[in-house]
């Protein structure tokens, strides 16, 4: 086959042909088609996603995904030349080969018709019994015991309120904390419960439990867990996202930083960062930050890297400030707070973009830092 009736062939071949003419349903959710993935075991629509106008496919959840001929050799386990003569009958082109027609190697198998399970929200009222009480809470009363100026004391009290910080005051859990997570609709997806020491550390000895556990039909429904705090990013809608790991970290750096500028949502752990999180953020050009832990920098670097946006970075401020001391795990909040005891300024300095915003009388945009950044312009 020579270059030219392969190029004409790239040209030509659809990843929603391909997809479609295996059984593979695809359903319009804006720019979009999405689909449960033919890759693994789905039941989450809206993990596998098709952008038309790259001519692409992705899988959120395995990673699978490519364009035509990628996909037809995955689904078909065929090689290369073989998906091409394929796609070249499948569009009438001709490729003055004597290849014989090709018969896939493992036929692919669409999976029976299902409807996805349905996600359910649950009711605020159940955020009712346990917001507040943080007089017995061993997380808040340490927090509000560190060293804060008194501005810094306000964000605090203000941030747990914005987070809808809560606590347990019946039951063996008395006095654990609780981490609502609600999303940017203000629906309540499900609350963590942790339990913690009069230190501020986190009681290892207690596992974190859910709000959910045994609480629907996995059969019919599922419960997909969102950012912590996702439902701020409506409140600041022009506020830089900074994504970190633990919800309490969260919640610190919220005291240090003014969240009209940033705000902070966890994943919950270090494994628990997925690109889908946080994917609404970049389509809007909001700039996205990730401050994984000392030991979780290569995993959240692999995930930003493949994400492949300029809107997305990891930052590198727990590499480049963490002493031993610090502890191999430490995170944003260990490094910010060690740096205050030390006399440091770690209040994010006013960028050219931030001035210019401000002069105006309007709220902080991304567009703007991006234009002064390109044209290296500088704001009296």
């Amino acid at each position: 086959m020579d270059k030219l009736t392969e190029y004409r062939i790239k040209q030509a071949a659809k990843v929603v042909d391909v997809l479609t003419d295996h059984g593979i349903q695809l359903f319009r959710k804006g720019r979009e088609l999405v689909g449960l993935c033919p890759f693994h075991d789905d039941v989450h629509t809206g993990n596998f996603s098709v952008n038309e106008t790259k001519n692409i496919c992705k899988c959120f959840s395995c990673g699978a995904g490519g364009d035509a001929i990628e996909t037809l050799m995955k689904l078909d386990g065929i090689s290369y030349g073989e998906a091409l003569k394929v796609l070249a009958d499948m569009y009438g082109i001709p490729t003055g080969d004597d290849m014989k027609p090709v018969a896939p190697k493992g036929k692919f198998t669409p999976r029976p018709q299902q409807d996805p399970r349905t996600m359910i929200y649950w009711q605020k009222d159940v955020l009712r019994e346990v917001i507040g009480h943080l007089e017995e809470n061993n997380l808040a009363k340490w927090m509000r015991s560190l060293k804060w100026n008194e501005a810094e004391s306000a964000r605090l009290e203000k941030a747990m309120f914005n987070y809808c910080l809560g606590t347990l005051t019946e039951g063996a859990q008395y006095g654990w904390t609780v981490f609502p997570y609600v999303d940017e609709f203000y629906h309540v997806r499900t609350m963590k419960y942790m339990a913690y020491k009069p230190d501020g550390h986190r009681d290892k000895s207690c596992n974190p439990k859910w709000w959910h556990t045994g609480k629907f039909d996995e059969k019919k429904n599922r419960v997909e867990i969102c950012l912590f705090g996702l439902h701020l990013s409506s409140m600041f809608k022009h506020a830089k996202v900074c994504i970190v790991e633990s919800e309490k970290t969260a919640i610190l750096c919220s005291a240090l930083y003014p969240q009209s500028e940033w705000i902070w949502l966890a994943t919950g752990g270090k494994s628990k960062l997925k690109v889908n999180m946080f994917k609404q953020f970049l389509e809007a050009k909001r700039h996205v930050i990730l401050f994984p832990d000392r030991d979780g920098f290569d995993e959240w670097e692999s995930v930003a890297n493949a994400c492949k946006s300029r809107y997305l970075k990891v930052s590198r401020s727990i590499l480049d400030n963490w002493q031993e001391s610090d502890g191999e795990k430490a995170d944003i909040a260990d490094i910010l707070f060690r740096m205050v005891a030390e006399g440091h300024d770690v209040l994010p300095k006013e960028t050219e973009g931030q001035k210019a915003c401000r002069l105006l009388g309007i709220d902080p945009m991304p567009e703007v830092d991006d234009l002064c950044e390109k044209l290296s312009l500088k704001v009296e």
